[in-house]
């Protein structure tokens, strides 16, 4: 279409030679295949892991931080002992649930390059008693006693490491 803008194409190239019976040159044969979508995805990957990187750096930095700050200065002081433990506990469970998106989203893009969600049965009681274990320091320190009952033979069609990377984070116990 006349007026219409050019949109970016990345061509990948493949050329061979084509010879008749007696070995002469009759041609060649070009293949072209277009690569976008995937120099879009690549480009799309490499900020995410831009990203992702500076995400983890800022936890990171405040826990070294504040953890050489307590071996420093701050040793002595318990009301700032305190405070910073807190704030590093935090930063602690900030980079763990980062850490784990990334897993999760490797997990899904494996499983997704892979055709597709592996399904198989599951023990309902093996589920329920990964997340209790999840949950069980967080309870006990809020002095919630948790009880669950559910028969061993109870299972379920499931992805098994989908279920085990869970949307269990101790933050929301």
């Amino acid at each position: 279409t006349l007026g219409a803008p050019l949109q970016e194409r990345h061509l990948l190239v493949s050329a061979t030679g084509l010879r008749d019976g007696r070995g002469g040159e009759v041609g060649a044969l070009l293949v072209l295949q277009d690569v976008t979508e995937l120099r879009r995805l690549e480009r799309v990957r490499s900020d995410f892991i831009a990203n992702v990187s500076h995400e983890l750096r800022t936890p990171v930095t405040s826990i070294k931080g504040y953890a050489e700050t307590l071996l420093g200065d701050a040793r002595e002081d318990p009301e700032s002992r305190e405070r910073f433990l807190e704030i590093i506990a935090r930063q602690a469970d900030r980079l763990a649930a980062l850490v784990e998106d990334i897993l999760s989203l490797a997990r899904f893009e494996r499983s997704e390059a892979g055709g597709g969600t592996e399904i198989e049965q599951v023990s309902v009681a093996a589920v329920v008693d990964a997340a209790l274990q999840a949950c069980v320091p967080k309870a006990t320190e809020r002095k919630v006693r948790v009880t669950v009952s559910c028969p061993d033979d109870l299972t379920m069609d499931a992805n098994p490491a989908l279920l085990h990377m869970g949307g269990f984070r101790r933050e929301e116990v």
